[in-house]
């Protein structure tokens, strides 16, 4: 979704995992491509708070590297997005919180117009989902500099904050594209109407020449009003 960014970076409308913009999709360990049952630091992959030597180096960011779940999972340019990412998101959009379909989070509007919505997705810890509904939280790239074993994280417990969390919390995460081309207009032969919010890999262009289309989850997602067509 392009909202309008002076980077021009470009927002996914979906969580990792999820197939519609209000679902919460995966919990997942900072630097991990998999959920897992149980989020603590005995069941985590790189490090362990009884031994904070133990904690592995995976770089001060980590996008677009094995670590990367957004990269891993839907590959081609899309990342988790960095502590500057998010930033600029902050700065440059405003946020709504409402309602959609039963879950609650915020509208994320650029200045363009265009919009994504961000559900309060809670935290994992241990086997228990918490706050839920109320508060969100999703993973940055970028490793938190005073700690060896936290990273940064958007927060939407209040709009405006960046945090930090330990790396075994389950978090959710919403990924970015830097180098997405515009979708191009042959979705008006699938359906006619003037707002739509597409999945990554529906229909994007991964490199200048070369045309992903995969229609196996059509139909598209739809949400009237909120999701704009043609920059996703």
């Amino acid at each position: 979704m392009d909202l309008g960014l002076p980077s021009g970076t470009k927002w996914a409308c979906c969580n990792v995992g999820a197939s519609k913009p209000e679902d919460y999709g995966g919990y997942y360990s900072w630097g991990e491509t998999e959920t897992k049952s149980i989020y603590r630091s005995g069941t985590y992959s790189y490090g362990n708070d009884n031994d904070l030597e133990s904690y592995q180096n995976l770089g001060n960011n980590i996008a677009g590297s094995k670590y990367d779940v957004a990269f891993m999972k839907w590959g081609g340019s899309w990342r988790m997005p960095s502590l500057d990412q998010i930033d600029e998101l902050l700065d440059n959009c405003s946020h709504e919180w409402l309602r959609i379909d039963g879950v609650n989070g915020y509208l994320v509007t650029g200045q363009n117009g265009h919009s994504i919505f961000l559900p309060a997705t809670g935290q994992h810890w241990s086997d228990e989902l918490k706050k839920n509904g109320e508060q969100g939280y999703y993973w940055s790239s970028s490793v938190y500099p005073k700690y060896v074993w936290k990273a940064y994280i958007y927060t939407l417990v209040l709009i405006g904050l960046v945090g930090y969390e330990f790396f075994f919390w389950g978090t959710c995460l919403r990924m970015f594209c830097s180098a997405c081309l515009s979708v191009i207009p042959v979705l008006a032969f699938v359906i006619n109407v003037k707002r739509v919010c597409l999945k990554p890999n529906y229909l994007t262009f991964d490199t200048p020449h070369f045309l992903r289309f995969d229609i196996i989850d059509l139909p598209i997602i739809l949400r009237k009003g909120i999701f704009s067509n043609g920059d996703g």
